[in-house]
């Protein structure tokens, strides 16, 4: 890890031009600005291969990589490594980001090459609520999976969105690299995001929620406690390993939305978009046990806050 650590350097992104920056070791970063959106990028190293069957995804505190537990294969010594029921799973607390900045770089792995865009440049700016309440923030432009029809929640710092519809005359394309996209009940396309954006210059922590109502708005707020915050696995109950103090589900395609997705199957229930046996447990898990609409463990958004509170949107940003 020290390497990394050493490596960190700022980023030079001049113009719209290509620069080596950030990390000289194993191969220099190079950065762009093209169409206003900064990324960096870099070859990934042969030590820092995730050979198959390993499937690998950026989360919240790291990179986590998933593997049938009778594997052969070995990753980089770098990943701290556990078997949890059928799996082995494996976590690098520290993956290489082009600066310091590591909670604004939305990172992932596309073939040999590691990439790494700026939050901020993506999408649409967080606006702050004047209020007196906890501050909070909104966003109008936030990531979606396609130019589908979603609805989605946030549950526990998980993104989860599912279909409601698909807009005609359309074509399907292939999501960003960091969703993790499966078929659920009635052909909907049911997708999460482990490490959703916040407001990336706050360091408290935060609750964060979707509004689908018109303007359709992305909700942060900061909070005294935090629900997704974990010591060992144990606090994250099913489904889930905590990987750097924070809970994050196992890098699979999620299947389902509503408890009731997972079918007549006795025992099961929807824990982070996965058919999984038994109850929910653990601290996250007790903390959301408020009557919903659907199920115990259905995706719900209990702390919108009313029109009333919301700030005015901004007329510079349209619709997500």
């Amino acid at each position: 890890m020290a390497r990394w650590a050493q490596a960190l350097t700022g980023v030079a992104v001049v113009g719209l031009g290509v620069v080596a920056c950030g990390d000289a070791t194993p191969a220099a970063w190079r950065c762009d600005a093209s169409g206003g959106v900064e990324s960096c990028s870099r070859p990934i190293a042969p030590d820092e291969g995730e050979p198959a069957p390993w499937r690998c995804l950026d989360v919240a505190k790291g990179r986590m990589c998933v593997a049938p537990q009778a594997t052969s294969q070995s990753l980089p010594s770098r990943y701290a490594c556990r078997v949890v029921g059928s799996h082995r799973v494996c976590v690098d607390p520290e993956p290489p980001k082009p600066d310091a900045r590591r909670a604004a770089w939305r990172c992932w792995v596309d073939g040999g090459t590691r990439t790494c865009r700026l939050r901020a440049s993506a999408r649409g700016p967080w606006l702050r609520d004047p209020g007196t309440g906890p501050a909070s923030w909104s966003q109008r432009r936030y990531a979606l999976p396609d130019e589908a029809e979603w609805e989605c929640a946030e549950i526990e710092g998980i993104a989860y969105c599912r279909t409601t519809g698909d807009p005609a005359g359309v074509a399907r394309r292939e999501p960003a690299p960091w969703w993790l996209c499966g078929e659920g009940p009635e052909g909907r396309r049911i997708c999460t995001d482990p490490d959703p954006d916040r407001p990336t210059d706050v360091q408290a922590s935060m609750a964060c929620h979707f509004d689908h109502s018109p303007p359709r708005r992305r909700w942060c707020e900061t909070k005294t406690t935090d629900d997704g915050a974990c010591a060992a696995d144990g606090d994250c109950g099913l489904g889930a390993v905590c990987v750097g103090g924070r809970c994050a589900p196992l890098v699979a395609e999620p299947s389902c939305y509503f408890d009731r997705d997972c079918g007549e199957n006795a025992g099961q229930v929807c824990r982070w978009g996965l058919c999984v046996r038994g109850e929910p447990t653990g601290p996250a898990a007790r903390a959301k046990r408020t009557p919903p609409r659907e199920s115990p463990s259905a995706p719900v958004e209990t702390s919108a806050p009313s029109n009333a509170e919301r700030p005015a949107p901004s007329s510079a940003e349209g619709p997500p």
